[in-house]
């Protein structure tokens, strides 16, 4: 015999509607046996620092030298 869906489509839809509701974007569903995981864009995510030290550009040439 079929085992039952632990999640329907639909339960899922209106989580999704909730999150949106409250200004969550989901980034993420994970469907497991134990249940639903929701991971956000702007909570779950890991920040990503934009300050590392890399090379800095070189400037352009203004006054006609290469």
């Amino acid at each position: 015999m079929a085992k039952k869906a632990a999640v329907t489509q639909a339960e899922v839809t209106r989580i999704i509607k909730a999150a949106n509701a409250c200004g969550l974007d989901v980034c993420e569903i994970v469907v497991t046996a134990d249940g639903v995981r929701l991971i956000y864009n702007k909570v779950d995510r890991p920040v990503v620092n934009d300050n590392l030290a890399k090379p800095k550009k070189w400037p352009k040439a203004g006054n006609g030298e290469a």
